[in-house]
């Protein structure tokens, strides 16, 4: 709307004889009046009644004890004017302002009063120009409303009893929840709820939105029951190996008077008022890490060399990185992972060397090397240096495939061979082909009865000739192909509390074989889906990021992992189920503690149960407070009804924690 404005309508019984009707009809008004009057009102000199449509919202007020000119019947008098949807009065003015002017101008020009005790009037008998009117509306400008615009949809009316200063408060901002299920709201100082399908009570004025927190896109619940005066505290769990990231602190009441900026620390809170809500971003900040690489086997003199052409590739997909002079590895954000779950691979072909072993040692790569010599033929994968299992706190090492068969040596003699028996073959076919020109009649008769005869041989012995030859690799697999009897051993691993991560990237490599995967999508095509999320799941796990192992089933499906995995999951952020199946969430202290017992350790898990370990070794205070407490779940192994009482069955573990304690925990979603 280019030009907003406030309109007016006043509707009355003027004259007794001509009905209810428009008096004045000032800015092209969006509705007309009707002439009914809610009961209940009658005590009052005027009372308001109030309704937002799709398009405005429209203010009422209603003169009592008003009759026709020269009558004693009482009429009907009311005065409404809208406010287009949207827009609100501006510099902090009150419709209810308006309204008591126009009623003043009104019963100036257009009532006579017969008694000032019961405040009781008559209709003049001419009415006054309507330009005052204009001029009185045409005073106020209207302003972009800050709050979202709900439209009363009900069919019925509730009454709200309050002072008129309070009233004048209420109507700066209507658009509270509680008045869309009717139709309109009748608004007094006093009056009878008796007509009224609700009276109202109990609301904020002025308005305090109940207000949403949207902290990097995402809706979180606030942690304090009053936002609007207590400081709220937003802290992302980020892996603290990688990233930097500070609390946003804020309370409500600031923000309405202005945004938080923190540009040191990439913290931006504003107050959405149209949206209804308080978007906090956070941006982390990434941690730098100089790793030194340190060679081994290599010549003093050659080792600047070396490092010069050493080609570094880092993560799953082989990116590349860059290696300075002086042999340091600059790792940032993310890319700090790699260190530790072993993914920085090096080749040195081509500066003349292999790569023998590559070994962490704090912030240092020791990279073994040793000559290429006849080894320079093998492969480019045969060069790459791959992860093994670490062999100590603080040392991983990097294992080489064994070098190319030495047959290979023995290729040039070979080759020599070969020519000179195709030397002698060309010889015997051209001798050969001078003796057949001298053959007789009776010969070439018997020739032609011999091909007769071996034509019918090599027709027959067409199909094996055409055969393709049976490589060595083609009689052999890396996994076994498909049986229903590994797939039901696979769905009962799946459900097995001590699932390992093993067993997933088993099963996983499994079910990679197309063939395969299409027999088990016939049977169970939940099985496949499952089997790739653990697999993901547990590469979120080594690369030290739960929350993302945890968030999968928002977008893969909520039956993604079985709820006794999810829950040991969570024991490593959220809290913890204990054996009778009731759920302690972690109080923050607890949580943090939870937190970084597993970013300190998660490169030694083996298995979900290591993570649902956390809770017995950071012995978190018991929250028995909690709403969620009380949360019973069946069905998980361990708890049945005859063993709430007496706790239920423990389950060892292969990983880390195992010996620390037997008190199986589980987390529900908190």
């Amino acid at each position: 709307m280019d030009n907003p404005i406030i309109s007016l309508a006043i509707f009355g019984n003027q004259h007794s004889n001509s009905g209810f009707q428009p008096l004045y009809w000032i800015n092209n008004p969006a509705q007309k009046l009707e002439n009914l009057v809610p009961p209940g009102m009658e005590d009052n000199s005027y009372f308001f009644v109030l309704e937002t449509g799709t398009s405005h919202t429209q203010y009422t007020l209603i003169q009592n004890h008003v009759s026709s000119y020269m009558s004693v019947r009482a009429g009907v008098l009311k005065m409404a004017i809208g406010i287009p949807a949207g827009y609100r009065i501006a510099g902090g003015q009150s419709p209810l302002a308006v309204l008591l002017r126009v009623r003043q101008y009104f019963i100036e020009n257009c009532l006579t009063q017969k008694s000032s005790v019961s405040e009781t009037y008559n209709f003049t008998d001419k009415l006054a120009n309507p330009e005052g009117f204009k001029e009185i509306v045409d005073s106020y400008t209207l302003e972009k409303a800050p709050s979202k615009h709900r439209p009363m949809r009900g069919t019925d009316d509730a009454m709200l009893l309050l002072d008129e200063p309070v009233i004048a408060e209420l109507f700066k901002d209507v658009q509270y929840p509680e008045f869309e299920p009717y139709r309109s709201i009748v608004v007094a100082a006093h009056g009878s709820s008796t007509g009224y399908s609700h009276v109202l009570t109990g609301l904020t004025i002025p308005r305090r939105p109940n207000l949403q927190l949207v902290v990097n896109g995402k809706p979180q619940s606030w942690s304090v029951s009053d936002y609007y005066k207590e400081e709220t505290r937003v802290e992302l769990r980020v892996n603290q190996r990688c990233w930097d990231s500070a609390p946003a602190v804020f309370k409500v009441d600031d923000l309405l008077q202005h945004d938080i900026v923190d540009e040191q620390h990439g913290i931006e809170i504003r107050l959405d008022s149209f949206a209804e809500q308080v978007v906090c971003n956070i941006k982390p900040r990434e941690k730098r890490m100089e790793v030194k690489v340190m060679l081994e086997g290599v010549n003093a003199d050659d080792t600047s060399a070396v490092l010069h052409s050493l080609t570094v590739l880092a993560g799953p997909k082989k990116k590349p990185m860059a290696l300075s002079e002086q042999g340091t590895l600059t790792l940032s954000g993310n890319d700090i992972m790699y260190l530790y779950t072993k993914e920085i691979q090096f080749d040195a072909r081509r500066c003349g060397y292999i790569v023998v072993s590559s070994t962490v040692d704090g912030n240092d790569i020791r990279v073994k090397l040793g000559k290429a010599q006849e080894n320079r033929v093998g492969s480019t994968s045969s060069q790459l240096v791959k992860p093994v299992t670490k062999i100590s706190p603080g040392q991983s090492t990097y294992s080489v495939p064994p070098p190319p068969s030495p047959f290979k040596k023995y290729w040039p003699w070979l080759a020599g061979i070969l020519a000179l028996g195709a030397i002698v073959l060309v010889v015997v076919l051209l001798l050969s082909g001078s003796n057949e020109k001298k053959a007789s009649d009776k010969e070439d008769k018997a020739q032609t009865e011999t091909e007769n005869s071996s034509e019918e041989v090599t027709s027959e012995g067409q199909d094996v000739e055409s055969e393709e030859p049976i490589e060595e690799n083609d009689l052999m697999t890396s996994f076994p192909g498909f049986s229903k009897e590994q797939m039901e051993d696979y769905q009962r691993d799946l459900k097995d509390p001590n699932l390992t991560f093993d067993i997933v990237e088993e099963m996983a490599d499994w079910v990679n074989n197309p063939a395969v995967e299409d027999e088990c999508n016939k049977i169970d095509p939940q099985f496949v889906n499952r089997v790739k999320g653990y697999k993901d799941a547990v590469e979120y796990i080594r690369r030290g990021d739960l929350e993302g192992a945890i968030d999968l089933p928002r977008t893969r499906g909520n039956d993604l992992f079985y709820i006794v995995h999810l829950w040991q999951m969570k024991a490593g952020t959220y809290g913890w189920v204990d054996q009778d199946g009731k759920c302690h969430p972690y109080q923050m202290e607890s949580a943090n503690k939870a937190n970084n017992e597993f970013e300190s350790h998660f490169a030694e898990y083996t298995s979900f149960k290591d993570i649902d370990d956390i809770h017995t070794i950071i012995n978190p205070v018991d929250d028995r407070t909690s709403p969620m407490y009380n949360k019973i779940i069946d069905g998980w192994p361990g708890v049945t009804s005859s063993n709430r009482q007496s706790g239920g069955q423990s389950h060892g573990g292969n990983g880390r924690n195992s010996g620390r304690g037997s008190h199986h925990s589980r987390m529900v979603e908190l």
